[in-house]
């Protein structure tokens, strides 16, 4: 069974829709973020934002990718995995 909205394969399945679940988190997952209700993709913005990381103009993917990783590992979770990593 094939996902409603982009044809993938549907992993969230009832009688009303079929969804993969990229496709499901995007139309029902939310978080909140400073008391605010807001889906998980523009709840995942929010919180890069606030923490300076939200991709800047001209940015490359890698470049972005590179200072979100130098960031976590300046975190007290990026201590705990520096073995695994």
């Amino acid at each position: 069974m094939r996902c409603d909205d982009c044809e993938r394969t549907a992993t969230q399945i009832s009688e009303s829709h079929s969804y993969c679940s990229r496709c499901f988190t995007r139309r029902f997952s939310t978080m909140t973020v400073d008391g605010v209700k807001m889906g998980v993709t523009d709840g995942f913005k929010a919180v890069l934002e606030k923490n300076g990381l939200g991709r800047e103009e001209g940015e490359s993917m890698s470049a972005w990718s590179a200072r979100c990783k130098a960031w976590v590992r300046e975190t007290s979770f990026g201590n705990m995995i520096k073995g695994i990593t």
